[in-house]
Formats: structure tokens, C-alpha cells, sequence
């Protein structure tokens, strides 16, 4: 059996059904996670995960230089898509912080405010409120700040802070956002 270094996969989804389909990536996963380097040209990406609109960034070689290859992209993406007076949704970590160098400022009153609240031990510039206040500034609108853990150990201490009315106004934005700004990763990336 042949064992490539490099597999060059030409929509290999292409006429296959959602089972099939969900096959094919768990393979490709498997093999990634051997080490194998996995190139697939996928003319449908939208289709397959169903999504809008997808935007290719670049791989570099550092992970700050990704980082900002990645806020660059999103700030462009942002900027097709943002309206004055928007509300966005901001989750935390420093990949979402790489937005500001790039952001657009031809926006007028946009809101930034946090998905959750903050995190305790970890780095401070990862906090929601944090990367709020950066990208507000960047984008010359306004943050506001959710001030309670992310987690509470009692249901009691929830249902106590839900009654606070900075908290609740908070709360009650988030069925009014336009754009959530989520990172997915590790607090530690």
C-alpha cells in the first residue's frame, strides 16, 4: 500500500452524499494526524459545511504572524459586512485582538460588548472586556462591560447577579446582536 508523504485531493466530496461526505474528513483527519500534509481543492465549501461565505487566509510561519494574517481577513470580512449602529458580539482571546490593526472607520455608533464575562487566572488581555475595549477604540465606537465571572460555582450566585440591571442590560443586548466575534482555541495559544 502506498504511503505518501503528500495526498493532493481534488474535490473529493464532490458526488458524494452527507455520510460519505462525513467519511471523507474523518480519513483526511486521520491521516493529518499522522503527519501526512493533506491538500484538497474543495470547489464547494459553502455546500458542503453549509456555510455563507468562506475566506482563505495564507499560513505563515509564526503564530503571531498567523495571528495577524487572520485579523486582517477578518477585519476585511468585517468591513463588507458591518452596518452603523451594529452591535457585535465580542468572546475573548488574541486571535479577535489582531482585528484592530486593520479595522475599518467608516463606521458610525457601533456597540462592542462581551459574550461572557471574565476568566480569573488566566492573561487579562485575553478577557472579553479587554479585547472589547481594544476593538472599540479601534473602531471608534463604543464598549461596554459585562464585570462577573464567566462561571459561578451556585445557581443561586447566577440567579443573584441576573438581577443586577448592568448585568441584564448586557444580557438583554445579546438578542440584538448583528456579529458575534468568537476565537476558537486554547487560553494558552
Amino acid at each position: 500500500v502506498m504511503q505518501p508523504e503528500v495526498m493532493i485531493l481534488d474535490e473529493p466530496t464532490s458526488q458524494l452524499d452527507p455520510e460519505g461526505t462525513e467519511e471523507v474528513f474523518r480519513v483526511v483527519d486521520q491521516l493529518s494526524r499522522t503527519g501526512k500534509t493533506i491538500i484538497m481543492v474543495e470547489q464547494k465549501l459553502e455546500k458542503t459545511y453549509h456555510l455563507q461565505e468562506v475566506i482563505i487566509a495564507d499560513t505563515v510561519s509564526t503564530t503571531n504572524q498567523q495571528k495577524d494574517v487572520l485579523g486582517k481577513a477578518a477585519a476585511g470580512y468585517l468591513k463588507s459586512i458591518l452596518k452603523d449602529n451594529d452591535i457585535i458580539g465580542v468572546g475573548m482571546g488574541t486571535t479577535i485582538r489582531y482585528i484592530a490593526p486593520y479595522a475599518p472607520r467608516q463606521f458610525q455608533n457601533l456597540t462592542f460588548i462581551p459574550l461572557l464575562g471574565g476568566t480569573g487566572n488566566i492573561d487579562y488581555t485575553l478577557d472579553a472586556n479587554h479585547v472589547v475595549d481594544h476593538l472599540s477604540k479601534a473602531f471608534c465606537g463604543e464598549g461596554q462591560h459585562l464585570y462577573v465571572p464567566a462561571v459561578v460555582s451556585h445557581v443561586q450566585t447566577k440567579r443573584t447577579l441576573m438581577k443586577e440591571d448592568s448585568i441584564r442590560q448586557i444580557m438583554n443586548a445579546y438578542d440584538h446582536l448583528n456579529v458575534a466575534l468568537v476565537g476558537i482555541g486554547t487560553a494558552d495559544n
